[in-house]
């Protein structure tokens, strides 16, 4: 599958073995974060959307871009 999406921030999840790609994506259903995971870092499978902005118009409306998540061992 090709990633469909602007600004990827790709984290890697050692107990997995896999990475995560957060992109920007205003592709099919607004404005968006999308999640995809690959083991390779060639195939990439679709996993959800991380932020949906026109779900919630309670802290923004527009601009965003350029994802990023870190992984925390505490939570």
């Amino acid at each position: 599958m090709k990633i469909i999406g602007a600004d990827p921030h790709v984290i890697f999840d050692k107990n997995s073995s896999t990475y995560y790609a957060y992109v920007t994506s205003n592709i099919d259903d607004g404005m968006t974060f999308k999640i995809y995971k690959s083991k390779d870092l060639i195939n990439w499978s679709y996993v959800n959307r991380a932020l949906v902005t026109n779900d919630d118009k309670t802290w923004g409306k527009d601009w965003f871009w350029a994802p990023e998540c870190y992984y925390s061992e505490k939570a």
